[in-house]
């Protein structure tokens, strides 16, 4: 707790240990605690994770020796790099942000797919929003797979948080 810096989380932590153990009311607030999301920026592995040369307000989580930004930009396969292409694409065709939006599977449960297209191109994407595996209901999509977060296609099944995105022909 003496981690903490978020104000809610302190004191609902005091609120709950009336009622339960410290051990519990520290795990419900880890569950919901603002802080995880206002660590600084992990840049290096270096002290303060490069993001200042003195101590920051907050800590990191401590495991900037092996994820941070430097880290991940010299990875091929990083969520990094993965960002910088999607990003690529988006700018390389009109149909990501201009084109129209057409939702497919609406009624698939952790299934978010549609189409972008705009004049005479269009794209299929695939998300799959669950850690677990997921049963293709029909085939691959009839084109040409551009981007993915896995390095080749599964003919039958959604892998874990897989997300593709598909040129169609």
């Amino acid at each position: 707790m003496e981690d903490l810096r978020d104000v809610e989380s302190i004191n609902l932590y005091s609120e709950l240990c009336k009622t339960m153990s410290h051990s519990d009311a520290f795990h419900k607030i880890l569950a919901g605690t603002r802080d995880h999301a206002r660590t600084p920026m992990q840049w290096s592995d270096e002290k303060y994770a490069g993001f200042s040369t003195t101590q920051p307000w907050i800590n990191t989580d401590g495991d900037c020796e092996i994820c941070n930004a430097a880290a991940q930009s010299a990875e091929e396969d990083s969520v990094w790099n993965f960002y910088r292409t999607l990003l690529a694409l988006r700018k390389k065709s009109p149909a990501f942000p201009y084109g129209t939006f057409q939702a497919v599977n609406k009624e698939e449960k952790n299934l978010f797919t549609y189409y972008r297209t705009h004049k005479n191109t269009t794209f299929y994407i695939e998300c799959h929003l669950s850690k677990g595996p997921k049963q293709r209901t029909g085939d691959l999509p009839q084109g040409k797979r551009l981007l993915s977060n896995y390095p080749e296609s599964a003919e039958t099944e959604f892998r874990p948080y897989e997300a593709n995105v598909w040129l169609m022909e």
